[in-house]
């Protein structure tokens, strides 16, 4: 019995001591675990990634490119930069199933895809996991979610991972198991969205659920400004109908939501034969180096630059403090990206909504004479 089926069958309550497979160090929240580190009990385990501010934007950036650096050179850790966002990048290319997965930011239930478990834990948390190899698990809540059907119309994954957070608001503390038809990429764009709102996510066919969803009901939706990140968590999402896309000045599509080759062959697709319209900025970001190679290869990245949109180097991008993609005064924008607190994506006076790619696309439209 791996630990997976541990904590799934495990009591409620009960105390449980894993060995993770992997503990996860990037240019996020987890940065502030190597000032509390002072050794580390199994360095094939810990990987180092710099997969945020790519390349880095301010000074402060820079800095902590060379902290991690350092601290990885210290205790001898693989340090992996400019490869795109560590999760997709550790899904494409390290993570298992049945492995357990630990980091300190807000997405790691988008191990789920690959059989595996991703929990978020805090930087201390994640020090004392370093120096030990060993995490103790509390066996918390645990809540089951059918989707049955299929999606309908422009509906995507991104739709059904909100939905499906509105459902669970409230339930931070609950170990969600979805039973979903989906396939393995719309199920990390799913269980990424939901991440923030429960403890984690696993997907595995269940007899009964407490929940069952039709996909088929899902329409498109969109996730509203907040003003701070403490709370994101908590942000409204509506029904996409009645939202302006055309009062958008800019757009941004790509990160671990969107900028697999797949999304972005889809995207071009949407946008093909159109024109971009006046004064609005586009926005791409191939989720991987991969990605990025195989968009190039496909001419998927001369088709999206023909269109007029920027690419940048694959990476995270859903936070821009300054540099491509960051927001002027007043300005408003559109993005595949999960954060929408002030300050997130340029100065505190612009304005963020999170939505799907296609919504992204008929935002940047020039609309037909």
């Amino acid at each position: 019995m791996n630990a997976i089926d541990r904590l799934l069958t495990g009591k409620e309550g009960e105390v449980l001591t894993v060995n993770p497979d992997w503990i996860v160090i990037n240019d996020g929240p987890s940065a502030a675990a190597v000032d509390l580190v002072q050794k580390v009990a199994d360095k094939d385990r810990v990987v180092v990634f710099h997969d945020h501010d790519v390349p880095t934007g301010t000074p402060e950036s820079a800095a902590l490119f060379k902290k991690l650096n350092i601290f990885r050179q210290r205790h001898g850790l693989r340090f992996v930069a400019e490869k795109g966002v560590a999760y997709q990048y550790m899904l494409e290319n390290m993570v298992a199933e049945g492995q357990v997965v630990l980091g300190a930011g807000s997405h790691g239930s988008i191990f789920a895809a690959a059989g595996a478990i991703g929990i978020d834990v805090s930087p201390s948390e994640l020090a004392r996991a370093m120096e030990s190899g060993e995490y103790s698990i509390i066996v918390p809540k645990k809540a089951t979610v059918s989707l049955t059907g299929s999606l309908k119309g422009n509906a995507g994954a991104m739709d059904v991972g909100f939905y499906l957070r509105k459902l669970l608001a409230g339930h931070q503390d609950t170990l969600v198991v979805i039973d979903s038809p989906l396939d393995a990429a719309d199920n990390a764009v799913v269980a990424s969205i939901v991440s923030e709102c429960v403890y984690s996510v696993v997907f595995r066919s269940v007899d009964r659920a407490d929940h069952v969803v039709d996909l088929s009901a899902i329409g498109m939706m969109v996730m509203l400004p907040v003003d701070s990140r403490e709370s994101q968590a908590n942000a409204q999402i509506i029904p996409f109908e009645g939202l302006e896309t055309r009062s958008f000045k800019a757009g941004l599509v790509g990160g671990y939501t969107a900028g697999s080759v797949d999304c972005l062959r889809s995207f071009r697709d949407l946008v093909k034969g159109r024109t971009l319209r006046l004064g609005f900025r586009l926005t791409v970001v191939p989720a991987t180096a991969s990605d990025y190679l195989a968009a190039l290869d496909e001419g998927i990245v001369e088709d999206l630059m023909d269109y007029g949109a920027q690419i940048v180097p694959p990476s995270d991008r859903s936070i821009v403090v300054q540099g491509a993609g960051a927001m002027g005064d007043r300005e408003t924008l559109i993005t595949t990206g999960l954060y929408t607190f002030r300050g997130a994506m340029g100065m505190d006076t612009s304005l963020v909504y999170s939505a799907s790619p296609y919504l992204v696309a008929v935002a940047s439209y020039q609309e037909e004479v």
